[in-house]
């Protein structure tokens, strides 16, 4: 034969027992219970939302680093084009300045041999052939001079934008590195139009404070709550009834007595105007 457990309710008085068990099967408290469940719910639901934020945000993050991603390729195809085009252009202004050396060597020994064939007095045939020689050595020097210094300038200005590719290289790989950052390690996250349309209202009351952003979307929502009220009707009135009041004192200020003249009334409600004898 078995016997039933000792319920907890047991070690009270019988008296306290039928308080407790007449508690128990209230309406009071399950009223109570329901509350309390529906606020576990509401905060369940808030902490759910912020859920919801967060991945969104992050996904918006990821998201704005990958598009970083081509911008950088871009920027590094550019720097190597660049490498190559100076590789380029230092041998060529390499191989310009052989051909000036070249043709300034070549235009020395002309001039050379048009001098001693001048001063050897040789036939005129011999000195105009050495002239001419001389003369167009000369020509050939100068462009190729011209060459050389063309050489030079534009290798100057391949390495000026060698340079600039480079820091806009750095640039976006560091735009690139800080979005992949802020990724991976996501500062505040900024309440959704979702979040602040179902819960904005109850955080405005009973959270701490809003950031301007979200503050100005919860106002929407008061606002509409305010005109259905018809709360703005009554704020604009006592609005309109302060400014009345400032008006009337501003008056009184200039038409009444100071205060403590025995002229003055005793309330400022009205507005008195002294009138002196006759």
């Amino acid at each position: 034969m078995t016997t039933d457990s000792p319920s907890p309710l047991d070690q009270f008085p019988e008296a306290m027992r039928a308080q407790l068990l007449e508690l128990l099967q209230s309406d009071d408290l399950e009223v109570l219970r329901l509350r309390t469940e529906a606020v576990a719910k509401q905060q369940e639901a808030s902490a759910l939302l912020d859920q919801a934020d967060r991945i969104e945000f992050t996904a918006q993050l990821k998201h704005g680093a990958s598009e970083l991603e081509q911008p950088l390729v871009d920027a590094q195809a550019e720097e190597q084009r660049l490498e190559v085009a100076l590789t380029g252009a230092v041998q060529a202004e390499r191989d310009a300045d052989d051909r000036s050396r070249a043709a300034a060597d070549n235009a020395r020994q002309a001039t050379d041999a048009e001098r001693r064939a001048a001063k050897d007095h040789a036939d005129p045939a011999t000195q105009t052939e050495a002239l001419v020689r001389a003369r167009a050595a000369a020509d050939v020097a100068t462009r190729a001079q011209a060459a050389h210094e063309g050489a030079t300038a534009q290798r100057r200005s391949i390495e000026g934008q060698l340079a600039a590719a480079r820091q806009a290289t750095a640039r976006a790989e560091e735009r690139r590195d800080l979005a992949a950052q802020l990724a991976d390690n996501p500062p505040r996250v900024p309440a959704s139009a979702w979040t602040l349309t179902l819960d904005g209202v109850r955080r405005l009351l009973m959270g701490p404070q809003m950031p301007d952003s979200d503050r100005g979307v919860v106002t929407l929502f008061v606002r509409d709550a305010a005109r259905k009220l018809g709360l703005d009707r009554e704020f604009a009135n006592a609005a309109l009834a302060e400014r009345e009041r400032e008006v009337q004192a501003r008056a009184n200020s200039m038409l009444l007595p100071k205060p403590g003249h025995p002229l003055r009334p005793a309330s400022s409600g009205t507005t008195y105007v002294p009138v002196t004898g006759r």
